[in-house]
């Protein structure tokens, strides 16, 4: 009975691989694998498509073709599907395997050899060359979907209705499958308080690719872009889990009043046939306080955070005339970049000759802290012991909400005798302080009369500055009666600005540094406009100038104008095009027309 047994599965499996044999031998002269591309010229700012079709009799149990090699391209995104057709009772199958490519550089463009195995059967696609050539600054439409596919059968139809089903059954079940949304630590803070803006981006659904990232506009604060957490978290909102991730920035008001936040933007793909979600938050408003004034000493400064401050000397004793260190250093949470450099108080036989400050900053997950050091270079001038008092250094601390004086130890200077020489200027103040310490004084007439002149020479001094201020005071008290005087100051001290940055782009244009003349024309333009409009035109994008300029009643044929200009700066700057030299010109002789033109005196005086 066994033997029956195996006698009948050995002869199914003969006649299965017979069979299979023949299958191979039947499909290898049906079966095609083509590739072609949508255009055989391509832009460098357009891009191109690249389909893969495999068609015959048992395809499906084919592999998916092997990805060719891609010369000077870029795949952008990929996709595939399948159309059936049916002629004569003859059921054909056609696989189509998309790939959107983006060109990199000017010249030739090369796409390698696809293959696929079908039936124990390898086929090979042929391989494709396309030319790249310059970009036409053209905006270009997407790739359809159907393009390349060629006829629609009714199988794709019921496929995209089946898919449209699907999407809509599932839009009803998932609410909002990303959104986004922005928190503060705090909604009250005093001026250089740090503030954690968080930024929160959910979603339940696969993205088809990472999202892009618009921050916030963030005018009146100085930014620092936190690290973030790379692993996402659960978080179950209304009875739906979803993963969150935070992207975290300290802020630091540089004045008081209602400051805003901005709305901040992502944008997000979840399939390939479908448009990209642009997310939006909501504006955020933050009060800022002054920093109070009781408390406040007269060497405070705006520092604000939690400090602690140490000093030390490299050395103790010491010979007259070789300099030693002072090394002073802070630490805390808080803005570092703003800690201003500590006085320091020396004995008469002791002189500072120079400081170096350096800062260290820690990018925490949910603060901003770190060191500032500043080395003061001191050099004995005398001999004997030299005292370094206590070096002093006032914050205000928000969470205790007071002043608190940082201060470090004093230090004993022991200065030995030396025959080295000291400079010229430093002998001149030792000289001097040793007829003081020995308070010699010979009283002549010569003695007197040098002392009167002196004197006389001081109080005319003190006079010319008397009047010098007085002047001052009374004509700024003059352009603050006369505002269109006062315009016109600010307006010719602007205007001299940005002329100084065109001649530098013209100067830079005869040199043939095109990208530099570019920079230099933007840099006019930008920093004309900061300084006429009172903020800081350095990293500021396009869509933060709008907001500014729009605030400020400009125009929209003026707006249009600058944006053109601004368009074009940009498509030299930042990309790998190579302009020439007529088109610098004209954008130099736009930079002209906006700095020197009357449009913007004309917005002010409305």
């Amino acid at each position: 009975m066994n033997e029956n047994i195996l006698r009948i599965q050995a002869f199914c499996a003969a006649i299965f691989l017979i069979l299979s044999i023949l299958e191979s031998v039947c499909f290898a002269g049906q079966v095609s694998i083509d590739a072609s591309v949508d255009k055989n010229t391509v832009s460098l700012d357009d891009v191109v498509q690249y389909t893969i079709t495999i068609s015959g009799k048992g395809i499906n149990n084919a592999t998916v073709p092997s990805i060719p090699s891609f010369s000077n391209l870029k795949v952008v995104s990929k996709s595939q599907s399948s159309n059936i057709s049916i002629v004569n009772m003859q059921v054909n199958t056609a696989h189509s395997y998309v790939y959107v490519l983006s060109p990199e550089k000017e010249g030739t463009a090369n796409i390698g050899i696809s293959s696929v195995v079908v039936g124990g059967n390898t086929y090979q696609s042929q391989p494709i060359s396309i030319t790249v050539t310059k970009p036409t600054g053209e905006p270009k439409q997407s790739s359809q979907r159907q393009q390349g596919r060629g006829a629609i059968s009714s199988f794709d139809i019921f496929d995209d209705f089946f898919a449209q089903r699907h999407r809509s059954h599932s839009a009803e079940q998932v609410s909002k499958p990303v959104f986004a949304s922005t928190t503060l630590s705090r909604h009250t803070c005093y001026v250089n308080q740090m503030v954690i803006l968080t930024l929160t981006f959910y979603r339940r659904v696969n993205l088809m690719d990472a999202p892009s990232y618009t921050p916030p506009s963030t005018i009146g604060f100085w930014s620092v872009q936190l690290p973030s957490k790379k692993d996402e978290r659960y978080e179950n909102i209304k009875g739906i889990q979803y993963l969150a991730q935070d992207l975290k920035t300290a802020l630091f008001p540089t004045q008081s009043g209602e400051l805003t936040i901005g709305s901040a933007t992502i944008i997000a793909r979840l399939d390939p046939f479908s448009a990209p979600i642009t997310l939006r938050t909501n504006p955020l408003k933050i009060k800022v306080l002054p920093l109070p004034k009781q408390g406040k000493g007269k060497d405070s400064t705006s520092i604000v955070g939690r400090f602690t401050m140490s000093a030390t000397v490299d050395k103790r004793i010491i010979e007259r005339g070789k300099p030693f260190t002072l090394k002073v250093e802070v630490n805390g949470t808080g803005n570092i970049q703003a800690i201003p450099e500590p006085l320091i108080r020396l004995d008469d036989n002791l002189k500072k000759l120079s400081v170096h400050a350096a800062d260290r900053i820690v990018k925490g997950f949910d603060s901003v802290s770190g060191r500032k050091t500043f080395e003061y270079v001191i050099m004995p001038i005398k001999e004997g012991n030299g005292n370094i008092w206590p070096v002093k250094l006032v914050c205000f601390d928000p969470s205790a909400g007071k002043y608190i004086e940082l201060s470090s130890n004093p230090f004993k200077i022991k200065i030995l005798p030396s025959n080295i020489p000291l400079p010229e200027e430093i002998e001149k103040d030792a000289k001097l302080l040793e007829k003081i310490e020995k308070k010699v004084f010979k009283v002549d007439k010569r003695i007197i009369i040098k002392a009167l002149q002196i004197i006389s020479m001081i109080i005319l001094l003190v006079t010319i500055i008397f009047i010098i201020r007085w002047a001052i005071k009374k004509y700024r008290s003059y352009l603050h009666s006369n505002p269109i005087m006062a315009r016109q100051q600010m307006a010719m001290k602007n205007m001299k600005k940005a002329r100084h940055s065109l001649k530098k782009a013209k100067r830079l244009l005869e040199e043939n540094l095109l990208k530099e003349s570019v920079a230099s024309s933007y840099d006019a333009v930008v920093g004309y406009l900061g300084d006429k409009y009172n903020f800081a035109s350095i990293g500021i994008t396009q869509n933060q100038l709008k907001d500014i300029l729009s605030q400020q009643g400009i125009m929209p044929d003026v707006m249009q104008e600058l944006d053109k200009f601004i368009f074009e700066c940009d498509m030299i700057r930042w990309t790998l095009i190579l302009p020439d030299k007529g088109k610098v010109e004209e954008i130099i002789r736009m930079a002209e027309g906006l700095v020197m033109g009357k449009m913007w005196d004309n917005v002010s005086n409305r």
